[in-house]
């Protein structure tokens, strides 16, 4: 009878360590990555910030441009452009710190043993999936517009050469970004998903037992 109170009780107090491992997980996950958004998108804001203010000094550079590429007659015009630019990334990058803030608040006025459930909740049909994408979207959408606010203040300031090399520069940084996402997202689905990793090694091998074979 002691061994099976014994094991009853090893039973009871593992199934409290996993819950509360997955409360910490939750809590952890949540804080991490919001915590992260927020702290870039007001980074990139306190950038901004001052690039409106100084955004008037590029007018006559604008003008002279306009002029040579003859966007004047069409009412376009690349000061336009690029003021507006800048407001769509400042505005993104508010979203996504509001929308960070308000997950923090949210999970820190749950109780820590209902995160695991609080954060099923939220993540519940096509809403909650877009609420939960919304702030790293946010950060995304500000991070490429605060880009192209870089590359015509480049266009309007700098010489062709030096131009040309900023853009490779960026193409360059791009690629390595897609290759570096595109290794982090197979080592995911190797961790999380193992069995479709071993289905592909599988097919892989038959296709060269077949190429062997013949």
């Amino acid at each position: 009878m002691n061994g099976l109170h014994e094991q009853v009780d090893d039973s009871v107090s593992s199934q409290r360590l996993l819950k509360k491992a997955t409360e910490d997980e939750v809590i952890e996950d949540e804080f991490n990555i919001h915590s992260t958004v927020g702290l870039v998108s007001a980074l990139l804001l306190s950038c901004l910030a001052s690039t409106v203010s100084d955004s008037k000094d590029l007018k006559d550079f604008a003008e002279e441009r306009d002029r040579r590429w003859e966007l004047q007659d069409d009412g376009v015009s690349i000061f336009d452009v690029y003021q507006a630019l800048i407001f769509v990334s400042m505005s993104c990058n508010v979203l996504a710190i509001m929308t960070s803030i308000a997950r923090l608040i949210a999970f820190q006025r749950v109780a820590k043993s209902n995160a695991p459930e609080f954060q099923e909740m939220m993540a519940a049909g096509r809403a909650g999936w877009c609420a939960g994408a919304l702030p790293v979207v946010a950060m995304a959408v500000g991070v490429i517009s605060y880009i192209f606010v870089m590359l015509i203040q480049g266009y309007l300031v700098m010489k062709v050469r030096t131009l040309q090399f900023c853009i490779a520069t960026i193409t360059v940084c791009s690629f390595l970004w897609g290759a570096h996402e595109s290794w982090i997202f197979r080592a995911k689905r190797a961790v999380n998903h193992p069995e479709l990793v071993n289905l592909s090694c599988a097919s892989e091998y038959e296709v060269l037992e077949c190429c062997e074979s013949e």
